[in-house]
């Protein structure tokens, strides 16, 4: 699982969530000023980033990764990913807009305004929902399967 760049990503994630939570814990025992907590935040996370990028451009060089996997390539790359199991699949096929209108009917003509109205007064819960929406049609529009993640 260390050399599927498809859980790398998580695994990263997960990391930088245990670092904000070793830092909440710290600010209990220790209270800084919020700025301060901030720039804490934000250098550790920096650090640690850097420190990933580093270690993974050097992992990279050597080879150790192995390639994303044909249903990831096909997300991305627009011709056929060159395994015929995965083409074959229809579920593995773009989506076409008549399964949107299937399956979400008028949520098709009111989505388009509720992206819009959450753009006032944005907040992070608000961001969370723009940034999701935007994702998952990207993602569902690629692949028919992906539909189910709206």
């Amino acid at each position: 699982p260390l050399r599927s760049l498809e859980q790398l990503l998580p695994l990263l994630q997960f990391f930088a969530l245990q670092i904000l939570e070793f830092l909440a814990t710290w600010q209990r025992l220790r209270p800084l000023p919020r700025p301060l907590q901030r720039q804490r935040q934000v250098q550790a996370l920096l650090a640690a980033t850097s420190l990933a990028v580093v270690l993974g451009a050097m992992m990279f060089q050597l080879g150790y990764f192995a390639p994303l996997s044909a249903r990831v390539r096909g997300l991305f790359v627009k011709h056929r990913t060159g395994n015929p199991l995965v083409d074959s699949v229809a579920e593995h096929q773009a989506t076409s807009p008549r399964a949107y209108w299937q399956f979400f009917h008028h949520i098709c003509v009111l989505a388009p305004l509720g992206f819009l109205v959450t753009l006032f007064q944005i907040s992070e819960a608000k961001s969370f929902l723009l940034l999701y929406g935007a994702i998952t049609y990207y993602f569902s529009a690629k692949m028919n399967r992906l539909i189910l993640l709206l």
